[in-house]
């Protein structure tokens, strides 16, 4: 599958590199914040306890007057704690986890008006 996905990239950027238009603007981006989970394994005081970074980066190219172009990568984690909990019937519970995510995306843009 990851052969398959990495041999299509390669051939959209031989095929954009062919029309030239790999001579567009290029940009890039980076972003940073927090991640936090909201469910029944966290409190409203224990929210802010368990908040976890998160980052994420782009590049984009303009395919013309109109038309964008643009990849991105985001990583963030999130996670829920009973122990941090101020209640005591669910720090008895004993519950907890941690989940990693990874999202990818390719996005076109197209501007209606100029």
């Amino acid at each position: 599958m990851k052969n398959k996905i990495l041999k299509s990239i390669i051939l959209l950027a031989l095929s954009l590199n062919s029309v030239g238009i790999l001579k567009a603007q290029i940009t890039a981006g980076f972003a940073t914040g927090a991640s936090a989970y909201f469910g029944d394994l966290i409190s409203t005081p224990a929210f802010f306890q368990q908040m976890s970074p998160s980052i994420s980066g782009d590049i984009g190219m303009s395919l013309g007057s109109r038309l964008r172009a643009r990849f991105n990568i985001a990583y963030l984690q999130v996670r829920g704690d009973d122990k941090k909990s101020p209640y005591w019937p669910t720090r008895n519970r004993n519950l907890n986890f941690k989940s990693d995510i990874w999202e990818l995306s390719a996005i076109a843009e197209f501007d209606i008006f100029k």
